[in-house]
């Protein structure tokens, strides 16, 4: 008994989607969706169960919805219990005074009294089982499966009757991760489990050149190389990678869900940043040039200095102030060049319209050529 309790106490907290007998409204819809299917069984005892329910309250849909179930299964199998229960709530119905399908049921009612028991009625036909432990297995999935009791994959939604007390679900779809759940059924009664499947993510990996900022949909998501896959919803992907001094990079993935996709995006360098490599390169050689050619005047004019001869003094001074001329418009021409490369370097952005990354809200100039 203690064991009992213990597992409903887990079923109010483990599935919240068992509908209980005093959940009419759900009860009402499953009991519809079976006889729509065919499962007159079913429709009539959750009718049945419902009308207990309701009580003195109960509308009058209700009396006709068992009606047409009891009607439909007597057209099935002719039953001789049918026919009169079809008679009995065809005529509760109409009593209820309800007009809007009062022509329906009256038509159906005389047609079911017109009968002759002895020659259109089965009367052997046993009555179904109303007391039975029926069980309802519904999902908004269309894909999702469900095993009861470790059984045979059904899909859903699934009807079936069980022994009352405790069992056990399984229920997966594509694209899902799997629910596993256990519930606890009492005798004579229908119950619907509603249940909700959690879907897997696509997962998508990008490589990149390092730094790089990656872009899902417009939105900044991270910077390259990234830690681990990216979970985005399934479906068309728009992708953006964007590093300073290369060209965009931009492809749409579809992505299945519960799949993965590795991207690699392929920078190529703009020709602002090969133009400014180029310039810095220069650049470097001109200061590298006025340093050499500065060391050169230096060691020329202590030379001088120490000179006894006057003509090989005037020679050495000469000499450093010529390479004091190159060192000097050597490191003129080396830090113009260096300037300005540098300048096209740091504004080499890409400029494609995205939400900015950390660092770079704000406004910012862009040069191109």
């Amino acid at each position: 008994m203690l064991r009992f309790f213990v597992l409903l106490v887990v079923l109010g907290c483990a599935t919240p989607a068992l509908a209980a007998p005093g959940d009419v409204d759900r009860i009402v819809t499953a009991a519809r969706e079976a006889q729509r299917a065919g499962d007159y069984d079913f429709a009539i005892q959750a009718f049945r169960q419902a009308r207990r329910t309701y009580g003195d309250a109960t509308p009058p849909f209700v009396s006709l919805a068992l009606a047409d179930a009891h009607q439909q299964r007597f057209a099935a199998r002719r039953g001789a219990w049918d026919r009169l229960q079809a008679i009995v709530f065809y005529r509760r119905y109409l009593a209820t005074g309800t007009t809007d399908d009062a022509k329906r049921a009256r038509g159906n009612l005389t047609q079911l009294e017109g009968l002759d028991p002895q020659a259109d009625v089965n009367l052997t036909t046993p009555a179904a089982n109303t007391r039975a432990t029926r069980v309802a297995v519904r999902s908004p999935v269309l894909s999702a499966e469900v095993r009861i009791d470790g059984g045979e994959a059904q899909p859903v939604p699934l009807r079936l009757t069980l022994d009352p007390g405790e069992h056990r679900l399984e229920l997966t779809a594509p694209g899902y991760e799997p629910l596993k759940r256990q519930f606890v059924v009492r005798p004579h009664r229908v119950y619907v489990i509603d249940l909700e499947l959690t879907p897997k993510p696509a997962l998508l990996s990008v490589a990149s050149k390092d730094e790089a900022e990656i872009y899902i949909d417009e939105v900044f998501v991270g910077t390259a190389p990234l830690d681990e896959a990216l979970k985005v919803e399934p479906g068309r992907r728009r992708v953006d990678v964007l590093l300073n001094g290369h060209h965009p990079f931009r492809e749409h993935v579809e992505i299945p869900r519960g799949e993965a996709a590795l991207l690699k995006a392929e920078l190529e360098r703009t020709p602002q940043r090969v133009s400014a490599i180029t310039l810095l390169s220069f650049g470097a050689v001109g200061i590298a040039t006025a340093i050499a050619t500065g060391a050169v005047a230096t060691v020329s004019d202590r030379a001088a200095n120490d000179a006894f001869d006057p003509d090989e003094e005037k020679r050495l001074l000469k000499r450093g102030d010529d390479f004091a001329v190159v060192s000097g418009m050597a490191a003129g021409v080396g830090l113009g060049l260096t300037l300005f490369g540098g300048t096209l370097f740091v504004l080499d952005e890409p400029d494609v319209g995205l939400v900015p990354g950390p660092g770079q809200a704000g406004a910012s100039v862009r040069v191109r050529f």
